[in-house]
């Protein structure tokens, strides 16, 4: 019997066309709060812990590229890389970490040292900031004093680890394009955008939010700094560039 490869190429199409406009819907639901239907949960993947599982490419969810976690850390924190955390995180989680009270130009040293390309006024109007915030407060010397210790991340290995809310959510689409292109590494046949969503659902380490419209801002994203390509042809598929470093 022959491959029949319209019929297939249209089998396909039909089930991301389904697989596109559940994600819509489960996007409906979240936005209203409201429960999924049992239907609309079977057809995602959902068990009955609220983690996902998937199947997608013929193949479970990938393995969790979690980084190593700082004994502070709560199971449920999040992680960031430094060079991807705005200064005003990263100002708070310093500051927190220091066992005495820092300067503007201290605080700014240690920020740049992490690889951030910003300036001295940048990072003392961030700690002018968050004194407005009361998570800061001014000595009459002024150095800077941590007030509120909870409301700052940790930095550990490379990283910076917090709750969920520690994070703006420039940090946390940071973390999500991170899981991508994890995924993608994992996916030597490429993934499509539907492909891609239903992945990121079926992980249960990633801390950021999900839905088709993120997918795709991350997925041009990454297109733009040449870290993913679209694979030739019409399967609308997407591949980890080679010269891609994940480490």
């Amino acid at each position: 019997m022959g491959i029949n490869l319209k019929g297939e190429m249209e089998a396909t199409k039909s089930l991301l066309e389904l697989l596109a406009k559940a994600d819509e819907t489960r996007s409906l639901y979240e936005k209203l709060r409201l429960p999924l239907p049992d239907p609309l949960r079977r057809l995602l993947g959902s068990n009955a812990n609220g983690l996902r599982s998937s199947s997608m490419n013929g193949s479970t969810a990938v393995e969790s590229p979690v980084p190593p976690m700082p004994p502070e850390a709560d199971s449920d924190w999040a992680w960031v890389k430094l060079e991807d955390c705005s200064p005003h995180t990263l100002a708070k989680a310093i500051l927190r970490q220091s066992p005495e009270p820092l300067r503007s130009k201290e605080i700014y040293e240690k920020v740049v040292g992490y690889g951030l390309n910003v300036s001295l006024g940048t990072v003392s109007n961030a700690a002018t900031r968050l004194e407005t915030y009361e998570i800061f407060t001014r000595d009459t010397e002024g150095r800077w004093h941590m007030a509120k210790p909870d409301e700052a991340g940790v930095v550990h290995e490379g990283y910076l680890w917090g709750p969920r809310d520690t994070f703006s959510s420039q940090e946390l689409a940071a973390h999500r394009r991170d899981a991508i292109l994890f995924i993608l590494s994992n996916a030597a046949g490429g993934l499509q955008m539907a492909q891609i969503t239903a992945q990121l659902r079926a992980v249960d380490w990633l801390r950021a939010d999900v839905n088709k419209d993120l997918t795709k801002g991350d997925v041009e994203k990454l297109l733009g700094q040449g870290k993913i390509h679209r694979m030739p042809g019409y399967s609308k598929k997407y591949q980890l560039t080679h010269s891609e470093n994940l480490s």
